[in-house]
């Protein structure tokens, strides 16, 4: 299973994106990422009650600014960085390519585009420190004819398709098997592939490119993000190197970024498409504080937001302080649970990472071997810059709960709020009151005012200060 089956299975599991998945993948590929862009709030998967909270998907949306481009800097010319003969340290061993060849894709629907062998043929092959990897491409024999406006991967599109392989240090033919599922891949997009448990990366570019790896974000701070940069040694195009990973605490991590130039000019930038561990990675639980108390369903993703954090960071668990600072019941379209919650990460530095969002019961156990079923939604993730108590922030966000099919969907303005605040008033983008709720327990929750931009928080003794509505736009 991989992460592109993860994100697969969330842009269709979820009732207003695409649909139920057709089988699980681990590769998180660049072209999702842009779709997901383009996409404010999306649900972010499912958990069973009593499975590990590891299984929940948080694979999307991955960070905003991950495939950053100056709209005023030059392009780089597209090179097709698939063509060309066989790269990697075993290009030379026939036997082993000619074996690759003939290895399935894996156990994928009929539909699925899987090349036929003799269009086949081995981009990569090579030796990494802990195993072995290769890149298979062919001839796609289904190109996606929708818009690209409403492709799931971008992709899909092209006429070529490939797949991934690992194996083990040494491995025959036989023993590499598929990690990613058959996909369509434009020869002029960069190839990229990371074992986010060892840090093992190998990059696919154009002959003359420079590839730069960066092993996580420097969150500092006042709220900014930087980056360091070291060169990978290229030869025609390839290079093999290794993220930095610290004590893996997730399946998979966003946090080291390649940087590809060409000729001085970019050609992209963010995480490299991974695959995961093989099932069975032991979840590793991370210390979460409920200073206003713990609410038993809402607290059902936490462990996955916190994954989430330590994946986008490269940070591990005991580098950062999560605290729910609220959590609690919210109106859904149904008569099932659904909540809310609102998580506070302090980094290092003291900046601070805040995430809020949604859980619902999609399902209610009826068995001892059927259990509740619960979706989740995010709605913010944001940086902060450093100071104060996590439970003094104020918090403004917007859920928006769907019944199936997307339909009878409610929206709700939800505020965390210090204890000190009185009142919230929803603000207009000229100003104008559009509603004023009272918090509770830590919270004003009410139904969302349409035009609602920020909200106004009254504190004891009259003193007001203005906050801006929360949003998905963190950028790390």
């Amino acid at each position: 299973m991989s992460i592109e089956d993860d994100v697969r299975r969330t842009l269709r599991a979820a009732a207003d994106d695409l649909g139920d998945p057709v089988v699980p993948h681990r590769v998180l590929s660049a072209g999702l990422r842009q779709t997901e862009q383009r996409r404010r709030r999306r649900r972010t998967g499912f958990v069973t009650a009593g499975v590990a909270v590891a299984a929940v998907v948080l694979a999307v949306p991955v960070g905003l600014g991950s495939l950053r481009t100056d709209p005023a800097a030059p392009t780089a010319a597209a090179v097709d960085v698939l063509a060309g003969a066989t790269r990697g340290s075993l290009a030379g061993d026939r036997d082993f390519l000619d074996g690759l060849l003939l290895q399935g894709w894996g156990d994928v629907p009929a539909d699925a585009p899987v090349a036929d062998v003799g269009t086949r043929r081995v981009v990569f092959a090579g030796d990494v420190t802990t195993g072995r990897w290769a890149l298979v491409v062919g001839s796609n024999p289904a190109p996606s004819t929708l818009p690209a406006e409403q492709q799931s991967d971008l992709g899909a599109m092209s006429a070529v398709t490939g797949v991934w392989f690992v194996g083990p240090p040494g491995a025959t033919p036989e023993q590499m098997q598929p990690v990613t599922y058959p996909r369509g891949m434009d020869p002029a997009q960069v190839q990229t592939l990371a074992d986010p448990l060892t840090g093992d990366v190998v990059v696919l570019a154009a002959p003359g490119d420079d590839v730069e790896l960066s092993d996580r974000p420097d969150v500092r701070a006042d709220g900014t993000v930087g980056r360091v940069w070291r060169p990978v040694e290229v030869t025609d195009g390839l290079a093999v190197g290794r993220f930095d990973v610290a004590a893996p605490t997730a399946t998979y991590s966003t946090a080291g970024h390649v940087r590809v130039t060409r000729d001085g000019r970019p050609v992209l930038e963010q995480p490299a498409d991974q695959f995961g561990p093989a099932d069975g990675f032991p979840a590793v639980t991370v210390p979460i504080a409920y200073p206003r108390g713990q609410v038993a369903g809402a607290d059902l993703v936490d462990q996955s937001k916190a994954a989430d954090v330590l994946g986008r960071t490269g940070l591990v668990a005991d580098q950062v302080r999560f605290e729910v600072v609220w959590s609690g019941a919210v109106p859904g379209p149904g008569d099932g649970p659904t909540w809310a919650s609102v998580m506070v990460a302090t980094l290092p530095s003291g900046a601070r990472i805040v995430q809020g969002y949604d859980v619902e019961e999609i399902t209610a156990g009826s068995t001892a071997t059927q259990a509740a079923q619960y979706g989740s939604g995010q709605s913010v993730l944001q940086v902060l810059p450093a100071g104060g108590e996590a439970t003094d922030l104020v918090v403004a966000m917007e859920t928006a709960i769907s019944g199936p099919g997307g339909r009878d969907t409610v929206r709700s303005l939800v505020v965390a709020v210090p204890d000190a605040v009185t009142s919230v008033v929803a603000l207009s983008g000229g100003g104008g009151e559009l509603a004023t709720l009272v918090p509770s327990a830590g919270a004003a929750v009410g139904p969302f005012p349409d035009g609602t931009v920020a909200v106004r928080a009254v504190f004891s003794g009259g003193v007001t200060q203005v906050f801006p509505l929360g949003s998905y736009t963190g950028d790390l």
